[in-house]
């Protein structure tokens, strides 16, 4: 039991200074990232996944939920092979007047961004999905729905 103790007391101390939002976003990064490794852990290996993308066979986040760095969380609402999209669910009370989406690609599947345009290219430069992309945010916005089925146009590519 002391072994886990250092251990924790040790990696625990890369979070100093940091806010708790910030450290629980952290941990949940570290969760996605040991999703993907397989055992024993090598570090060469958790390189490679963050120097590569996801295969196209796993999943980009298998938790389904996030954590924003503002404390609130964020559910996911729709996915497809390279995106997962997230709407927030703020702690104050909220009407519904407005929604704010989030996304992760399979491109950058550790880094939860705000769903706007200027993201989702960033995200997606230099991928096989990026020239879609651009004609579909050069015809709509990037949170246009389905009249029919509310569902987001952009999980449609």
């Amino acid at each position: 039991m002391k072994n886990k103790e250092q251990l924790l007391l040790e990696i625990t101390k890369h979070f100093e200074g940091m806010n708790k939002m910030q450290a629980f976003d952290m941990i949940h990064q570290i969760e996605i990232l040991l999703f993907y490794t397989s055992a024993p852990i090598q570090h060469k290996h958790i390189e490679q996944i963050l120097s590569s993308d996801i295969q196209d066979s796993q999943e980009i986040d298998p938790f389904y939920f996030n954590v924003l760095p503002n404390g609130n969380f964020c559910e996911l609402v729709g996915s497809n092979s390279w995106i997962h999209i997230y709407k927030e669910y703020p702690k104050r009370f909220n009407l519904g007047l407005w929604s704010s989406y989030y996304f992760k690609t399979k491109f950058t599947p550790l880094d939860i961004k705000p769903l706007t345009k200027d993201h989702l290219l960033s995200s997606i430069k230099g991928s096989e999905r990026e020239k879609s992309i651009i004609e579909f945010l050069q015809k709509n916005k990037v949170t246009t729905k389905d009249k029919i089925s509310n569902q987001l146009l952009l999980l449609e590519l």
